[in-house]
């Protein structure tokens, strides 16, 4: 979430900056004995989110090599190192500046630190009292580093609060320094001039640079004051000057705005609230509550996002669900039309004359009955199979039927009446001829054989004449029964 408004602090008060994406424009002044006045500010835009941008002299840069360490035990050791670098104050941070190229390789870490807070703390206590939304205290070194060109070491930049000098190594923040400078093109040009060199002074002592190779030095200034500029700026045998149009850099950043001949501070607090540092000095009991709007925001955004990834979904799934539906209208209708047909087919049938318990036995013992009734095959067979043991044996007429109660068998059974005679004309011979017969159909088979007259026995079923004695002699009579 971008800041609102930007707090630009200097030695001399606060100026208010409203920040949209076109620009930023300047709504309030604040001396440091209007801090009454500023809190009249603060509550007529309670809601806002502000950021405080601090330009003052009182900043201490102090490169340290540390262990590389990751994780909890990392950020212990670099709070441990902050607290030491930051001269009692509790606006200090550690910068990471990359890893040494050899050795070890242990992390570089640029501890800054605002060595002066009592120039903040009036300002702080008031937004803490407003309770408004502070995202960040920054400092000016950090933005203008941003701005360095790439061939650039050592940046002057213009502000409300004097000439800031910011020397860049490797496109990283090594060292910054605020000097009061006059308003005056010409004084501000000869002053730049001759602080260039006090601060490559320093920078050899320091060995942050080569004493036998030039710095080069690049000024951005308002374009009013590229002449001035240019006269007295010039190359020497330490120093290669460079100037930048500020206008032309505001156009690049798309600053909208209009930028003071004295200062670029416009530009600079545009540059904050288009893309905050990600590191800032404030301790992080003071930005509690930006940290709670962030994460309801978050929670917010978040939703809305599921919530209308839901509609896609659904959305998506909407020509499945009405295809499902119709499919189960249409099934429904089909079984509704079955179950009125059933209700018919109820209504229409007859009474029947037994129980339905009945029904089913009788079912059951039909079934069973055809199941197992094979016609008069099965006796027939037999009774061919054993008359070809007996040759003497002649058939008159074979009768077959089913009966429910027949001895010996007890319960359905089939009946094959068999009548014959023998050809022998012995009666002792067809006797035996009879019982020979008689004796291969009880052979093998669960069939009873009951003989109903032997041969030269008078047919019972029949009247006795004087011509039947003569032809009864040699007939006889069976019964096969076989139980099913």
């Amino acid at each position: 979430m971008r800041p609102h408004h930007v707090l630009l602090v200097d030695g001399t008060g606060l100026t208010a900056y409203r920040c949209d994406r076109g620009g930023a424009m300047a709504e309030a002044r604040f001396a440091a004995s209007e801090i009454a006045a500023f809190g009249s500010y603060l509550e007529s835009r309670a809601g806002r989110v502000f950021a405080m941008l601090a330009d003052t002299v009182d900043e201490s840069f102090e490169l340290e090599h540390i262990p590389h360490v990751r994780g909890r035990g990392g950020r212990a050791l670099i709070a441990r190192k902050r607290e030491r670098h930051c001269h009692g104050s509790p606006l200090c941070i550690g910068l990471p500046q990359g890893r040494q190229p050899d050795g070890r390789r242990d992390d570089r870490v640029l501890f800054a630190a605002l060595t002066r807070p009592q120039a903040l703390e009036p300002w702080l206590q008031r937004l803490e009292q407003a309770q408004a939304l502070l995202c960040g205290v920054y400092s000016m070194s950090q933005v203008v580093a941003e701005l360095a060109p790439e061939d650039c070491a050592l940046l002057v930049t213009f502000g409300h609060g004097g000439m800031r000098q910011t020397f860049i190594a490797g496109r990283q923040l090594r060292f910054s320094r605020l000097t009061p400078a006059a308003q005056d093109g010409e004084q501000a040009a000869r002053a730049c001039a001759a602080e260039a060199m006090n601060v490559r002074r320093y920078l050899c002592g320091q060995r942050m640079i080569d004493a036998d190779a030039p710095l080069s030095l690049c000024a951005l200034v308002h374009p009013a004051r590229l002449d001035a500029f240019r006269r007295h700026c010039r190359d020497t045998d330490g120093l290669r000057f460079r100037t930048v149009d500020a206008a032309g850099e505001a156009r690049r950043r798309r600053f909208r705005g209009a930028l003071s001949d004295s200062g670029t501070d416009a530009l600079f607090v545009h540059m904050l609230a288009t893309k905050l540092p990600h590191h800032q000095f404030a301790p992080g009991s003071m930005l509690q509550r930006w940290r709670t709007r962030k994460a309801r925001l978050a929670i917010d955004v978040f939703g809305g996002i599921a919530f209308a990834a839901s509609l896609l979904f659904a959305a998506a799934q909407l020509p499945g669900v009405l295809a499902t539906r119709d499919a189960a209208a249409e099934l429904q209708a089909r079984n509704d039309g079955d179950e009125r047909v059933r209700r018919g087919a109820r209504v229409e049938r007859p009474d029947l004359p037994l129980p339905a318990s009945e029904l089913r036995d009788l079912a059951a013992a039909m079934a069973q009955l055809t199941s197992t009734l094979s016609g008069p095959r099965p006796l027939l067979a037999h009774l061919g199979r054993a008359m070809d043991e007996v040759a003497a044996i002649r058939l008159d007429s074979l009768e077959w039927r089913l009966a429910d109660e027949v001895a010996p068998a007890r319960g359905p059974s089939a009946v094959l009446e068999v009548r014959g005679f023998s050809s022998d004309t012995d009666a002792r011979q067809q006797e035996l001829g009879v019982a020979q017969l008689v004796g291969q159909l009880r052979r093998g088979e669960a069939i009873d054989v009951v003989i109903v007259k032997q041969p030269g026995a008078p047919d019972p079923d029949q009247a006795l004449t004087n011509g039947d004695a003569a032809k009864a002699d040699g007939a006889f009579a069976l019964r096969l029964v076989q139980k099913l």
